[in-house]
């Protein structure tokens, strides 16, 4: 009886010698969106029972965090789409749970965040929302598609008559300073709403030259606003700009050419820039979640040379004229919560020699907004002003209508 209770005691210490170590309970899941979600990067969104939109990072380094069995979706989305390595069936949609610190349990097996990638890159589409804006044109969004769901990053209301975007709306969130930083730029894509236009070619800066110089009945002049060699000539102006986005896929999603409008170089990467990164430095300062609407108005201008100046159009032939070069671009950054706003407005015209009120089209009031480092008065940059929502709207009947109770600073 002795033997077999020494031989009993023995087999029982071997076999837990190799037993499976006892998981400790999880303290949660942290990853870094700039440095642990790869490519091609599947849409990381809330759980759907919580709706359609993107999970948010907490911090300013762009860390996303997840309490211990937490459920949250990831997407890819298009043809022949889907993640890669996870079940036989080319799964494009599902949902993901915390396991621990990087851990997920997906389709019932664990991954690691960083494995989790799709076939390819997912696309954005642009479509018709059925709806209209400012009362009678057309409303489009920008997005994706995800079967049943749409999980859109930008309104569109666009002149189909012109082919001018009058604004694009988009929600700026107070996580926007944990954004992907440095993400790769991609190339423009044109969509079904540009008529005969071929838009991207019309970029182009020899094209530029011919059209100024059409228009202009001058070759030299043509060449002298239009450089080859400097920032002077018209950049493909985002409306909604790529940084004001956290994720990549909601980065590539402003390269349509419906979120851009002809604009002055020196200008685009001036003000406008320096305008464009203060909102978001105040959005992730104060913590406010906004509604930022950028748009256009009116028609650039040139001399000729009879100082005459003409209207400038980014397509001419001998007698056609058409898609405007806007004279003014503008931008209203909302707080719907306070009801607060204020409106940023630039002047297209870097050669502009003498400053007439007629580029002043409001009453400026960025004396009350502290956060702003830009250059306002600097012609090569973009002469730039704030003003009241309401006050410019009395010149500009094209931006939305808000409820406004007074400026935000």
């Amino acid at each position: 009886m002795t033997f077999r209770l020494i031989v009993f005691v023995a087999l029982a210490i071997a076999s837990s010698a190799h037993a499976l170590p006892t998981r400790s309970a999880s303290s949660g899941c942290s990853v870094s969106i700039n440095e642990d979600l790869n490519e091609p990067q599947p849409l990381v969104l809330v759980a759907k029972n919580l709706g359609v939109g993107y999970r948010w990072p907490v911090d300013t380094t762009g860390t996303l965090k997840f309490a211990a069995n937490e459920e949250f979706r990831l997407v890819c989305s298009g043809n022949g789409n889907y993640l890669m390595d996870v079940g036989d069936n080319k799964i494009q949609d599902i949902a993901a749970y915390c396991v621990s610190d990087k851990t997920f349990l997906v389709n019932s097996v664990e991954y690691e965040f960083a494995d989790l990638v799709c076939k390819k890159t997912v696309p954005s589409v642009v479509r018709k929302t059925g709806k209209t804006c400012l009362n009678s044109y057309t409303q489009l969004e920008i997005g994706f598609d995800l079967g049943k769901d749409f999980l859109g990053t930008m309104d569109v209301c666009r002149d189909q008559n012109t082919f001018v975007t009058y604004y694009v709306k988009v929600n700026l969130p107070k996580s926007i300073g944990g954004f992907q930083s440095g993400y790769p730029r991609p190339s423009w894509s044109q969509s079904d709403f540009w008529g005969p236009y071929a838009i991207g070619d019309l970029y182009y800066r020899p094209v530029q030259k011919s059209t100024m110089s059409l228009i202009l009945k001058s070759e030299d002049l043509g060449q002298t606003y239009i450089s080859s060699t400097t920032n002077y000539y018209f950049a493909r102006g985002h409306l909604a700009p790529k940084a004001d986005f956290v994720y990549g896929s909601a980065q590539r999603s402003t390269f349509w050419y419906i979120n851009a409008a002809p604009q002055w170089q020196t200008f685009n990467a001036g003000n406008w820039m320096f305008l464009e990164s203060d909102v978001r430095k105040y959005a992730s300062s104060s913590q406010l979640d906004l509604e930022i609407f950028t748009g256009v108005h009116g028609i650039a201008t040139l001399p000729d040379e009879k100082s005459i100046r003409r209207e400038l159009y980014f397509y001419a032939t001998g007698k056609e004229r058409a898609l405007p070069i806007p004279k003014f671009f503008w931008k209203i950054v909302y707080d719907p919560i306070s009801r607060k706003g204020t409106a940023f407005v630039g002047v297209n015209d870097v050669y502009v020699t003498e400053l007439t009120d007629d580029r002043f089209i409001c009453e400026d009031v960025s004396g009350k907004i502290p956060w702003l480092s830009w250059q306002p008065a600097s012609i090569r940059k973009g002469i730039s002003y704030a003003c009241a929502i309401d006050d410019l709207r009395k010149v500009v009947p094209t931006l939305p209508k808000l409820d406004v109770a007074g400026i935000l600073s």
